[in-house]
């Protein structure tokens, strides 16, 4: 999708109509492979706007490296082909490593907003977020995946601020991480667009469905066929996987535990490793080992700042918030729970 900056209504249908002809020529352009579209000329621009601590400053890409175009006014005043982006620096959002089950690659957005309030001190209607796999590890069943959340207050605060300006971005990202994946656009498009580009839609529907309503009728007999010789041999079948699935239960059950307790750090390395990383002004109520888990309460001056020292030690994997942060009032220090998996010896 391309962005539009307007300055104002359209005047007549004639504008209407062209911008509408010019975002049907920018969708097109978009089935073209990258090499050939840079070849020819039809990659389309991209501004980016990086929301620092006092100003807003605009930006392009070129090549592999980025030019400082100054304030938003260099932005022009229509950019009808051009897409932007609003850039939230890595310091004003929360960015970890999180590792979760390989299964949970088939539905990892929402996986990982039930998550949210585990992983990091929001709950999921609090923030957006975007991610990037890291990493994937078949023989541990593991997946490796960066997360990057950003407040929506913080996010909505910027996105009223350019509205004002009459700009509305097509994607947001934190730099250096990811792009948000729940941030909506902008305002509605126009109206007549609006409808036309649905009845567009619906029409390129219906010719795709003709397209394949053909073939699919004759496999849908072949498919019958086969159903039926699968519903004949399924009750043998499903009676040797629970056999099988018994014994291998048992198997596993019992090889787990001795692993485990084989795997399971000495109790007196955790403390001593725990009370090595913590700061001075970290004070812990509470400390318990359980089934390959440390579980740790207590108060700080920033309980954010404690994940990635716990994080980068070799007897940790991973850490996670057991309940969400508080604040005292009067100290202003933060009351935080974690739950530290420990790492295989």
């Amino acid at each position: 999708m391309t962005a539009t900056l307007s300055s104002g209504p359209a005047s007549d249908g004639g504008s209407a109509l062209r911008r509408f002809v010019r975002w049907w020529g920018g969708e097109l352009a978009a089935l073209v492979p990258g090499a050939l579209r840079r070849a020819a000329g039809l990659e389309s621009p991209e501004w980016l706007i990086l929301a620092q601590a006092d100003a807003l400053r605009l930006r392009r890409r070129r090549g592999d490296g980025l030019v400082d175009l100054g304030g938003l006014d260099a932005l022009p005043a229509r950019a009808v082909d051009a897409r932007i982006v609003l850039q939230i620096p890595a310091e004003r959002a929360f960015v970890k490593t999180v590792r979760l089950p390989l299964a949970a690659a088939e539905n990892l957005p929402e996986v990982l907003a039930f998550e949210m309030d585990r992983q990091t001190p929001f709950q999921p209607d609090q923030v957006h977020f975007g991610y990037t796999v890291l990493a994937r590890d078949p023989a541990g069943k593991t997946l490796r995946v960066r997360l990057s959340v950003v407040p929506r207050a913080a996010v909505a605060e910027l996105l009223g601020t350019l509205r004002r300006r009459e700009i509305t971005p097509d994607a947001i990202e934190v730099v250096d991480a990811d792009r948000l994946i729940d941030v909506p656009g902008g305002g509605p498009a126009a109206t007549g667009i609006g409808r036309l580009n649905g009845l567009l839609g619906t029409l390129c529907l219906l010719l795709l469905i003709a397209a394949l309503a053909s073939p699919l009728a004759a496999g849908y007999v072949r498919i019958a066929d086969m159903e039926r010789r699968i519903a004949d041999l399924t009750p043998r079948a499903e009676a040797g996987l629970a056999r099988r699935g018994d014994a291998d239960r048992r198997t596993e059950g019992a090889l787990r535990a001795v692993a485990a307790r084989a795997a399971a750090p000495a109790a007196t390395a955790v403390l001593e490793e725990v009370t090595r990383l913590l700061p001075d002004d970290t004070w812990l109520a509470q400390f318990n080992i359980v089934a390959g888990r440390v579980e740790i309460e207590g108060s700080t001056a920033s309980a954010t700042a404690l994940v990635p020292l716990l994080e980068g030690s070799p007897l940790f994997t991973a850490v996670s918030f057991r309940a969400p942060l508080t604040t005292n009032a009067v100290t202003r220090r933060e009351h935080f729970q974690f739950v530290i998996e420990l790492a295989p010896r």
